[in-house]
């Protein structure tokens, strides 16, 4: 029963909202904000599960997630630079 009502609450409760938040988002987010958002979540999912969960990441795994965060990290400084000006 446990199992049961977890299974429950993170398919339909956790995803769901989860989803529909991202829905949201996009209906008032530009295309290039929604793309970089959805190359930010597998190195923030991965990051919560090395933290939350334990998991240990090999070593080419570490340089795929540094690799896009630094990405994602020039693209932002590029950003506030194109503003800025």
């Amino acid at each position: 029963p446990a199992g049961l009502a977890l299974s429950l609450w993170l398919g339909l409760a956790a995803t769901s909202l989860a989803y529909i938040g991202f829905g949201l988002g996009l209906s008032y987010l530009p295309a290039g904000t929604v793309a970089t958002l959805n190359l930010a979540e597998p190195v923030i999912a991965t990051l919560l599960g090395v933290l939350v969960v334990g998991e240990v990441l090999s070593g080419v795994s570490m340089v795929g997630a540094v690799l896009i965060a630094a990405a994602l990290t020039l693209l932002a400084v590029d950003t506030v630079r194109r503003q800025a000006a």
